[in-house]
């Protein structure tokens, strides 16, 4: 599915299995944004010789990203979980999530 849009899509996951294959559907293209880094959950333990700052600096900034977005969407199905991610990100800034 390819949707014409002059606005950037940001795409967030807790797997990198998703974001590569949403990537791979979508092709090179200026729409989809997706943050580099290693993906963590916040209940994991810090590495050796790694701050937790560096641990889970990539998942406070898709928060904090996707908190200041004009509008917050989850996709939920059989294979996809509802998150509290989205939800957490919209009571930042005061926003509804629409679940799709």
């Amino acid at each position: 599915i390819y949707y014409e849009t002059s606005q950037s899509v940001l795409f967030t996951s807790d797997s990198q299995i998703l974001i590569d294959n949403v990537k791979k559907k979508l092709g090179a293209n200026d729409i989809l944004v997706t943050i580099p880094g290693e993906i963590t959950h916040t209940d994991s333990c810090t590495k050796q010789n790694e701050s937790p700052y560096e641990l889970h600096k990539k998942t406070f900034i898709d928060l904090f990203l996707l908190s200041d977005s004009a509008n917050l969407y989850q996709i939920c199905d059989e294979h996809i979980y509802k998150s509290g991610f989205s939800i957490l990100a919209a009571k930042i800034s005061g926003k509804e999530v629409q679940f799709i």
